[in-house]
């Protein structure tokens, strides 16, 4: 419940501001490489390796945060990760990737990505 919550705040926030050069029909195989529960750093480096630039700085809660990546053909495609406590003044930091998805203009997940399995 609390990631659908997640993918579903991700996709609220996230205002396009630039584009990518990539389509969401070659955003999804690229993001299906993305690995759950890698690192935040981890997923930009790679999607960035992929022609894929974050379009705005990290958006959340105590639930999570959201990465938007602007596509071509007007979708964004939405990384959700996972936030957890750090020490006792209730500071949260991002935590491992927990999903992926296409939102459409009107910010509607429209295709959820499968992620590979950290083995």
């Amino acid at each position: 419940m609390a990631l659908a919550a997640c993918c579903l705040l991700g996709c609220a926030s996230t205002g396009q501001t630039t584009s990518n050069n990539v389509a969401k029909a070659e955003a999804i195989p690229i993001a299906s490489q993305l690995t759950y529960d890698m690192s935040d750093k981890a997923a930009v480096q790679f999607l960035n390796q992929h022609g894929l630039t974050m379009d705005k700085p990290p958006g959340g809660d105590p639930v999570g945060s959201s990465l938007a990546f602007g596509l071509a053909d007007g979708g964004t495609l939405v990384l959700d990760f996972r936030s957890s406590p750090v020490g006792r003044d209730e500071k949260w930091m991002i935590g491992g990737l927990a999903a992926a998805s296409i939102c459409n203009w009107n910010n509607e997940v429209v295709t959820k990505i499968r992620l590979k399995d950290a083995r």
